[in-house]
């Protein structure tokens, strides 16, 4: 990240001690994402400016029951995305969504 975006001394937090995305994304990371990675259909295809990961959640997690998916969506463009789910299992299932910005 800090070749892209350019490196911080600290990494977690920013001149005035708040926390940069960078902190929030590990805490998520950390209370969600488990072991499990599962297969995304063309995620990584080339020219596409929206990366997506999908993991199952922890298997510890108190947040959300077993066999729950965690997607990861990274807008690697300059402008917004729009992201589509074809599974029905996934586009009828409750959502939580946490949006991360640069800023």
């Amino acid at each position: 990240r800090q070749d892209l975006f350019g490196s911080r001394a600290n990494g977690l937090l920013n001149a005035t001690i708040y926390p940069n995305p960078d902190y929030w994304l590990s805490v998520l990371h950390k209370r969600l994402v488990g072991t499990k990675v599962l297969y995304v259909t063309d995620s990584l295809t080339d020219g596409r400016s929206l990366r997506v990961y999908a993991h199952c959640s922890r298997e510890d997690s108190s947040m959300y029951p077993k066999g729950s998916v965690v997607l990861i969506v990274l807008n690697v463009g300059s402008g917004s995305g729009e992201l589509i789910l074809h599974d029905s299992e996934l586009v009828k299932s409750k959502r939580d969504k946490y949006w991360l910005t640069p800023d």
